[in-house]
């Protein structure tokens, strides 16, 4: 590439070749440090038991800084313990990409926004969140 284009995406360059890999709002910043949230979107939906997840931020007001909030749609079938599942999700996260939420959010299946080709909106979600407009799954 002989010229930089500003689109909002994130990307990289390996023998020439663009590779795409997200949108820079998506990027999850904490401490200073940018976090991709597909890895801890992926190490959750690595349970069964859970549908689709969206790794945002919100602000600490105790503490005055930003942590990590996962939203996970449980899946339908799935009636078991939640501990258990918070566990298990906390668990996976750390394992595969050394992040734990501060705080896990189950909501209903469907409840997470997306675009019509399926793709997260994780600011929408996290306005939503906000509002308290998503509903929370119980056990």
């Amino acid at each position: 590439l002989s010229e930089w284009h500003y689109t909002g995406d994130a990307g990289f360059c390996v023998e020439g070749e663009l590779y795409l890999y997200g949108r820079r709002r998506d990027i999850l910043l904490l401490d200073g440090r940018n976090h991709d949230p597909g890895l801890l979107e992926e190490a959750a939906e690595s349970l069964d038991k859970l549908r689709r997840c969206c790794a945002i931020t919100e602000i600490n007001e105790s503490l005055g800084k930003d942590q990590i909030v996962l939203l996970c749609e449980v899946a339908n079938n799935w009636s078991g313990d939640e501990q258990q599942l918070r566990t298990e999700i906390l668990k996976s996260c750390r394992l595969q990409s050394n992040l734990v939420p501060h705080r896990l959010v189950f909501l209903k299946t469907g409840e997470l926004p997306v675009t019509s080709s399926g793709k997260l909106k994780r600011s929408s979600a996290s306005q939503l969140l906000s509002k308290g407009e998503l509903v929370e799954w119980r056990a």
